[in-house]
């Protein structure tokens, strides 16, 4: 009796480690947050043909990589000013307030 309920136990916490897990990387685009200028775009990344967009703040280069970015090619430019504060699903190019995360 004792071992299935620690058989039962271990699974519920390795399904809520899952659905964190889940949860922590579908909200990992939403959550990001930069002000700086876009550096260097690959539209369809090696990572699973996720946008990759590097933009440096400050000195230090921060990558925004996600399936859930909703930017397509023309939005966004090398050298154009990017500022999304973490939370938030719109960001501004260049001053103008875009939706940039489904």
């Amino acid at each position: 009796m004792k071992v299935k309920f620690a058989i039962f136990f271990a699974l519920i916490i390795i399904l809520l480690i899952i659905v964190l897990d889940v949860y922590l990387d579908y909200n990992k685009a939403r959550n990001f947050g930069a002000n700086g200028v876009v550096v260097d775009i690959s539209w369809k990344s090696k990572n699973h043909g996720m946008p990759l967009i590097l933009i440096k703040e400050q000195g230090e280069l921060k990558s925004f990589s996600s399936e859930r970015i909703s930017l397509k090619e023309g939005q966004l430019n090398v050298g154009d000013s990017f500022n999304k504060k973490s939370g938030s699903k719109s960001c501004l190019i260049n001053m103008k307030k875009i939706v940039c995360v489904k």
